[in-house]
């Protein structure tokens, strides 16, 4: 596994669905992100050992854009520096790094749905689980598993109810290691979302 896509996943995934309600115990998409929502994630990096090594806040807004003659939601910080694009389709919500698209959350998922996403596979592993965050506590969560060709990359949590970003963690590999052999390398927690 190669340094990844670390701070450009993480901001992709953290900004790419948050949700605005706690306890969201339904399906559909009554919070979903629109033009001006507003996400704010803690980051935290980890060595390692599990220990933290950076925490910080940072802020993202979203803004309509028009890409190749579709409208996409742009995220940017508070610099205007655009850290993805995301757009709603019939199976669930896609997300952009500026050259390439995949499908990120799909919606109406079931437990050991697969699908192709930029980086390699998604897996879904469950579809009405808790969590808790900064935010709140949420249920009705799905939790969905990122895999490249030989190890775990990235691991997101999406409220079922808007499909909002929750929590995403990015992995990599230990130093001198298999590629297989992989630590959590940096996390991203919801704080706040403003529709």
């Amino acid at each position: 596994m190669k340094m990844k896509h670390t701070l450009y996943v993480a901001i992709v995934c953290a900004v790419l669905f948050t949700a605005c309600k706690k306890e969201a115990t339904t399906k559909g998409d009554t919070t979903a992100p629109t033009n001006g929502s507003t996400w704010v994630f803690k980051i935290a990096q980890f060595n390692e050992m599990g220990d933290t090594t950076t925490s910080q806040n940072t802020t993202l807004r979203a803004e309509e854009a028009t890409v190749g003659g579709s409208t996409w939601l742009k995220l940017n910080d508070l610099s205007g520096q655009t850290k993805l694009l995301i757009q709603k389709r019939s199976d669930g919500w896609w997300y952009s790094n500026g050259s390439a698209s995949s499908l990120w959350y799909k919606t109406s998922a079931s437990v050991g749905d697969t699908y192709a996403y930029i980086y390699g596979t998604c897996t879904v592993k469950a579809v009405s689980s808790s969590l808790t965050v900064p935010a709140g506590t949420f249920t009705d969560v799905t939790h969905v598993e990122g895999h490249d060709t030989n190890s775990l990359e990235d691991e997101f949590w999406f409220t079922n109810s808007g499909s909002v970003l929750l929590r995403f963690d990015t992995y990599d590999a230990k130093s001198g290691q298999p590629e297989a052999n992989v630590y959590r390398k940096e996390s991203w927690t919801l704080v706040s979302y403003t529709r």
